[in-house]
């Protein structure tokens, strides 16, 4: 399959290559490699900037960017962490020149399906350029590279020489059938495994990328909760402001009632005094003035 095959194949469709329910950059990046070039799969990483680091360095040539680079169709572009997130990107070239470049991609923006993005080269670190004449490293479905796969083998070869698959007066050719349907099964029980650890990879980088974000979610309620006890300690102070001055003011409410009481006792002794006063004055008014008129008069 060419590039040009693979875009044909996935353009407008989301690529979930690690069976997670999920459309990752990463998931390009993974279905490339095994669909177009055949290579074996690179390190799980929990971002897409990670690969600049984990690549594999047999199958492809990392190159810096710097101005007058211009990668080749089929590189695999890769952003740093100033993107993504922080995760970063990847994507394949296109086309393209010094200035600006389109590739093809998922997840940018978040959560587009695949397509053909313009982008310029700000925040890329690079990219990888797969090289040629390692392709031929699967023989009769196995990875060569694959060291796991190699043991099982020569396993298989040593049993075979050792007669261990030939029965006496077996026939030559049910024993050669049967060895072969083993080691069939062997494969296919291999490619299995091989699947489940390259699933279980993704779900990894998935659930890292989870914890990250949990993380984070669970600084926002720290953050939230040191924020509302600031709040609560500043309410009880001003509660405690309020108790003491409504305190205050109920001593002050006392004392002036008590004052009140006071100056009334104060008010009724002065009238109390004022009438005894109006009274002699009203005896002696009578015992001596009003007396001497009447004399006067005769």
């Amino acid at each position: 399959m060419t590039l040009n095959d693979f875009i044909k194949k996935y353009d407008g469709k989301g690529v979930d290559y690690d069976k997670n329910g999920k459309f990752w950059c990463v998931d390009i990046f993974r279905a490339y490699c095994k669909e177009v070039l055949e290579f074996p799969q690179s390190p799980v990483v929990t971002g897409a900037a990670d690969i600049w680091d984990t690549y594999l360095k047999d199958y492809f040539d990392r190159i810096n960017n710097t101005p007058e680079g211009v990668p080749d169709k089929g590189s695999v572009m890769l952003w740093d962490k100033n993107v993504g997130g922080g995760y970063g990107h990847v994507a394949l070239f296109v086309e393209g020149d010094t200035n600006s470049f389109k590739s093809f991609e998922q997840n940018w923006p978040t959560g587009s399906l695949c397509h053909t993005q313009g982008h310029y080269y700000k925040n890329i670190l690079g990219w990888l350029k797969p090289r040629t004449g390692v392709v031929a490293d699967y023989y009769q479905g196995i990875d060569l590279n694959n060291k796991e796969s190699i043991k099982v083998c020569i396993d298989i070869w040593k049993a075979v020489v050792d007669g261990e698959y030939i029965k006496k007066e077996a026939n030559y050719e049910d024993a050669i059938s049967d060895l072969e349907d083993k080691v069939k099964g062997l494969n296919e029980a291999l490619a299995e495994k091989s699947l489940e650890v390259n699933t279980l990879g993704a779900n990894l980088e998935a659930q890292e990328r989870d914890n990250k974000d949990l993380a984070g979610q669970l600084s926002t309620a720290g953050s939230e909760r040191d924020s509302f006890s600031r709040q609560v300690k500043e309410a009880d102070a001003e509660f405690k402001r309020l108790a003491e001055t409504i305190g205050k003011l109920e001593t002050d409410l006392t004392t002036a009632e008590e004052t009140q009481n006071a100056l009334k006792t104060q008010l009724a002794a002065s009238v109390r005094v004022k009438i005894r006063a109006m009274s002699l004055f009203g005896l002696l008014k009578v015992k001596y003035f009003d007396k001497g008129g009447e004399k006067n008069g005769s």
